[in-house]
Order: C-alpha cells, then sequence, then structure tokens
C-alpha cells in the first residue's frame, strides 16, 4: 500500500511539472533575424523535435535550434565603449573566434569580451576559460 501511494504521489508530481511547463506558452513564427549569421554548424542529425518558437512571459523563445546562427546586437557608436558581451544559448563553438574575427567591423575591444552560456553554451563556455582562451588575445602583428 505504502508503494502504492507513493507511486501515485510521484505521478501526480510529475503531471504538475509537465502543466507548468506549458503554461503561458504561446506558438509563435519564427522571428525575421536579418542580421543573423549562419555558423556554418549543419542541422542535427537524427533531431526527431523541430525547431518551436513560442511566446513565454511575453518573450520569444525556441527550442530544438536546427540551425545555429550568431545575431550581432550593436550599441550606438556614440554609446560604444568596445565591450561585448557573447551569449551562447545552446552551443555556440565558434562563436568568440567570429567576434574576434569581426572586432574592428563591430567596433569591439578584443580584451574585453565576455561570455555567458547555457546548456552547449555554458560547456563551451567553461572550456575556453578552463583552457585560457577567454583571456588569449590575438596577435596585434
Amino acid at each position: 500500500m505504502k508503494r502504492t501511494l507513493i507511486c501515485i504521489a510521484l505521478g501526480l508530481m510529475t503531471h504538475s511539472v509537465v502543466d507548468a511547463q506549458s503554461l503561458g506558452r504561446q506558438p509563435i513564427d519564427a522571428p525575421s533575424e536579418p542580421a543573423a549569421i549562419p555558423l556554418g554548424t549543419g542541422g542535427v542529425e537524427g533531431a526527431v523535435a523541430q525547431e518551436s518558437w513560442f511566446s513565454f512571459n511575453k518573450q520569444a523563445t525556441a527550442r530544438n535550434i536546427q540551425r545555429a546562427t550568431l545575431t550581432p546586437v550593436l550599441p550606438d557608436k556614440a554609446k560604444a565603449t568596445g565591450a561585448a558581451v557573447i551569449v551562447a544559448p545552446g552551443g555556440g563553438f565558434v562563436m568568440l573566434s567570429m567576434v574576434r574575427t569581426r572586432a574592428k567591423e563591430w567596433g569591439v575591444d578584443t580584451s574585453r569580451i565576455g561570455m555567458l552560456g547555457f546548456s552547449a553554451g555554458a560547456m563551451t563556455t567553461l572550456w575556453l576559460d578552463v583552457n585560457g582562451l577567454l583571456k588569449k588575445r590575438p596577435s596585434t602583428d
């Protein structure tokens, strides 16, 4: 009897978590991203779930991204300080290199680049930091 009650309780908790995750989520069309730069990472081989976009708490949110991009969000040139933050939500394996390559074009000081990652992007950020690659500066030759 005790085992049955525990199983029922776990089932109810799992059901509540699933319902809570779907609350307030409304499907939307993928936004236009004219400034997005394809990273050329290819699709996700064997992906079962399709890329989906939805509004959650009035914010556009995506799941199961199939085509990785980098979208620069640049300040007004009069307010630019040269600092940059790369936000890698789920990957970003080549983002740091791309930002450094385009630093002059975008007005980025390569000694003032930070990185923040989520999911696989967190692992990329951690790996770059542990291996000293976030602090490594490009040659000034």
